[in-house]
């Protein structure tokens, strides 16, 4: 059985057209993994940056109370050095 140029050529484009989209999925499907892969990343920043800064408070909080212990008197109003 033989085909016109005309079907040869609308088969072709099929072919061709089926081969696109399968690459255009592809493509796709790997952007949105980069995509979540980067929103992922940025959850696990923010999430580190505001368990950072509850750190640093609490250090400047522990800081502040050891200053004010050290600037206290001990021992009936006498003043000692911090040991």
């Amino acid at each position: 059985m033989r085909f016109s140029a005309q079907a040869t050529l609308f088969l072709t484009g099929i072919v061709v057209g089926a081969v696109a989209l399968a690459g255009l999925s592809l493509l796709l499907a790997g952007a949105r993994r980069t995509s979540r892969r980067g929103s992922a990343a940025r959850r696990r920043l923010r999430q580190s940056r505001r368990e950072t800064a509850a750190v640093s408070q609490d250090r400047d909080d522990l800081i502040g109370q050891r200053d004010t212990a050290r600037a206290r008197p001990r021992h009936g109003g006498k003043w000692h050095a911090a040991q």
